[in-house]
């Protein structure tokens, strides 16, 4: 698969990241990524292209519209019908596994945290999602027919809404780095961490991250949960996903004496360079309106446009600078270069 470079910006060095050129981005409710359940690898495959196949109706649902008028909720029948290439969810060396693990999926037992509308209960619906035909004779064109209840699909569907109707609680992520992950915890992680991206971080106690995940007597200690799942699914992700997180940040750890009891996920999204191009075009095009900068007063900044740039942090000092020139106009004789030196410090100490 073709790759596209962008560039993410860290504090002291330069992060090359490189993402899928073809980039189906999925909308799932918070419930499902919150759904507490231990598949394998291959079973969290088919569970992403699932929640795929659901998008139309999940996006109906997201604009106000009613999702049970499409044709597979329509069907004769108590199921919602999906079709799954397989082809798309393994490599030919892989199909026996996928025969194993789509039929446990209707054995594995799955809870998804849900509020009932009316009352506002909180609630957990236990049970198997999905029942799951795989053909006897499989080959790379052979289809998997998912069935899944439909007031089943009805919860990994619908979204909660806040009181103007508009839709709360929802994630989004890139399917092609969900399923091409190789660890079975990267594409949950990553679902989780991407819920939070807008936020910033997030906060788990070791016990609600075990609970999440299903894990049971694995990885008893912090070492194991660590070396286990946390540094292979940040490695996984660093450099190759749009967001991710640092376990060896010295915040990431929440302590008890020496005891680690609880988990800081800050996320860390990559700028994206062409992004980043726009952002420093529209500063430099504000330092020629208001400041009448030349491209030689533009060259004396190119500190603050290489790997450290802030948009926020520069546009907020511009607002600042500008009503501060303006004040002072009779006492500060030449506003460029009291811009740019004023740039460059503040830029120096935010890069310390």
């Amino acid at each position: 698969m073709a790759k596209k470079t962008v560039i993410k910006k860290t504090a002291k060095k330069k992060k090359i990241v490189v993402l899928p050129s073809l980039r189906d981005i999925v909308y799932i409710p918070n419930k499902v990524t919150e759904a507490q359940y231990d598949y394998t690898l291959i079973q969290e495959r088919i569970f992403n292209f699932i929640m795929f196949n659901l998008q139309e109706a999940i996006k109906l649902n997201m604009n106000g519209g009613n999702y049970q008028q499409l044709e597979m909720f329509t069907t004769v029948g108590n199921t919602v019908k999906i079709v799954l290439p397989l082809k798309n969810i393994a490599l030919p060396q892989q199909y026996k596994d996928v025969r194993t693990s789509a039929k446990q999926l209707a054995s594995i037992v799955v809870g998804i945290p849900y509020t009932e509308k009316g009352t506002g209960r909180k609630y957990t619906r236990y049970q198997g999602l999905f029942k799951v035909s795989v053909p006897d004779e499989i080959s790379r064109n052979s289809d998997l027919l998912v069935e899944i209840e439909k007031e089943v699909a009805k919860l990994l569907v619908e979204l909660e809404m806040n009181n103007n109707g508009k839709p709360k609680g929802y994630t989004s992520f890139i399917l092609q780095i969900a399923v091409q992950s190789k660890n079975k915890y990267t594409s949950r992680i990553y679902k989780k961490i991407s819920s939070w991206k807008e936020k910033g971080g997030f906060y788990m106690s070791i016990k609600e991250f075990r609970d999440w995940l299903q894990l049971g007597d694995k990885y008893p200690t912090y070492g194991d949960l660590k070396k286990r799942i946390l540094v292979p699914v940040q490695q996984e992700l660093e450099g190759k996903a749009d967001c991710w997180f640092n376990c060896a940040e010295t915040s990431f750890e929440k302590r008890d004496g020496k005891t680690v009891v609880g988990l800081n996920f800050k996320v860390i999204t990559p700028v994206l360079e062409q992004e980043k191009e726009i952002q420093s075009d529209y500063i430099k095009n504000l330092l020629r309106m208001h400041f009448s900068f030349k491209d030689v007063d533009l060259s004396q900044l190119e500190p603050i446009f290489g790997q450290e740039f802030d948009y926020s942090r520069i546009t907020n000092t511009l607002t600042r600078l500008h009503g501060h020139v303006k004040a002072n106009k009779a006492t500060i004789n030449n506003p460029k270069a009291y811009i740019i030196q004023s740039l460059l410090k503040e830029h120096e100490q935010a890069s310390q």
